[in-house]
């Protein structure tokens, strides 16, 4: 079965948190395509990633245990802000033959970065967890990354910045191909997150591909 809007031959399309009326609409995926999962937040302020992480971990053990070709990954707070430029941005970089092990559809992007299409760039450096779609080649790469940063995360809980599901996984896009669709049109929604215990606006991070908004800019090589 195909997903005529992404131009994938999706079989499903899991979403690792809760909000499938949202995703439904703004990219056309019919309901019944779309898995959802609900996990439960773990009130616990010394590690407020651990959550993250196993929900991620979940998912992408459920699309190997299915041998999906692919598996899109949403998470609950994902924002559309021009749904149509999104989907026809993804369908070109989909048509467009470049090889792929991970495609991520929003993200707090870090230069330098490598310009490959006019819509998508090579990433060397890109945080959240949003929205992605994994090539199924990819998942044992990715579950051993995430059970990995797991491991270090539960050892190491105030090391969130190196071993968080978003962090951990920068090793993996310094070597792969993993690419971000842009123009940067998917944020996370502003508000209150159960998760870190406070009011969050990502916007400008996320709207800014080479955060030239920002006097002091981190650069990793790509």
């Amino acid at each position: 079965t195909g997903v005529q809007t992404c131009a994938l031959p999706i079989s499903n399309i899991i979403i690792a948190t809760k909000t499938k009326e949202r995703i439904s609409k703004n990219l056309n995926i019919p309901k019944n395509f779309i898995n959802l999962f609900i996990f439960k937040n773990e009130q616990n302020k010394e590690n407020i990633n651990k959550p993250i992480t196993l929900s991620h971990q979940y998912v992408v053990k459920k699309a190997v245990k299915q041998n999906f070709k692919y598996v899109m990954i949403f998470e609950d707070d994902i924002q559309f802000l021009e749904p149509s430029v999104f989907k026809k941005q993804l369908n070109i970089f989909l048509k467009s033959g470049t090889k792929w092990d991970v495609i991520l559809l929003a993200g707090n992007n870090v230069p330098p970065y490598i310009r490959v299409h006019d819509c998508a760039i090579k990433v060397g450096h890109c945080q959240t967890t949003t929205g992605y779609i994994v090539n199924r080649h990819y998942y044992d790469t990715l579950m051993t990354n995430i059970r990995d940063g797991l491991g270090r995360l539960l050892q190491h809980p105030q090391n969130h910045n190196a071993f968080a599901i978003d962090k951990f996984w920068i090793q993996l896009q310094k070597r792969d191909k993993w690419f971000l669709i842009t123009p940067l049109t998917v944020t996370q929604r502003e508000g209150y997150s159960d998760i870190e215990q406070r009011h969050l606006n990502y916007s400008d991070l996320m709207t800014d591909l080479d955060k030239e908004k920002f006097p002091i800019r981190q650069r990793q090589n790509p």
